[in-house]
C-alpha cells in the first residue's frame, strides 16, 4: 500500500473533512491528463520497522497529490514528512518477527519491481479513537 497522508478528524468534523478530501482528489485529477505511471525499484527501510519499495518514476505525481491534500485538509494532517514509497512489510518493535538484515535489504537496492498505474485511491480508517477518527 501507499500512504499519502495520515489525517485525524474530530467526530464533529468528519463530514467536512471527507468532503475536502474529495475536493483534494478532484484538484489532483484536474492537474493530471492521465493516470500516473509509477516505477518501483529498490528496497529501503525506515527505522528498522518498515521495508519499502522505492518509487523511481511517478514520485512527483504523488507529491502533487500530497500537496492537494495539504491544501484542502492540511490542518488534519498528523505528520508533515512525506517520502513516496510502497510499504512491503512492517514489524512492530514488540513483535517476535524481525525485518530482513540491512545486508539483505542492500542486496536488493536496485531490484526492479515493475510498473503500475495509479488507478484509484482509497480512504481507510486505521482506527477509531474516543476523540475522533484516524484516517
Amino acid at each position: 500500500h501507499m500512504t499519502v497522508a495520515c489525517l485525524f478528524s474530530k467526530t464533529e468534523d468528519e463530514e467536512q473533512i471527507l468532503h475536502n478530501i474529495c475536493q483534494a482528489v478532484q484538484d489532483f485529477k484536474c492537474k493530471r491528463s492521465s493516470n500516473p505511471l509509477m516505477q518501483f525499484r529498490g528496497l529501503g527501510h525506515f527505522d528498522d520497522q518498515v521495508v519499502f519499495a522505492s518509487i523511481s518514476q511517478g514520485s512527483n505525481e504523488l507529491r502533487l497529490l500530497r500537496e492537494c491534500i495539504n491544501k484542502w485538509v492540511g490542518h488534519a494532517v498528523t505528520d508533515n514528512r512525506f517520502t513516496p514509497h510502497v510499504s512491503l512489510m512492517r514489524v512492530k518493535r514488540s513483535s517476535e518477527f524481525k525485518l530482513p538484515s540491512k545486508e539483505i535489504v542492500d542486496k536488493f537496492h536496485n531490484f526492479d519491481f515493475g510498473l503500475s498505474a495509479l488507478l484509484r485511491l482509497e480512504l481507510v480508517s486505521m482506527r477509531k479513537s474516543e476523540n475522533g477518527l484516524n484516517l
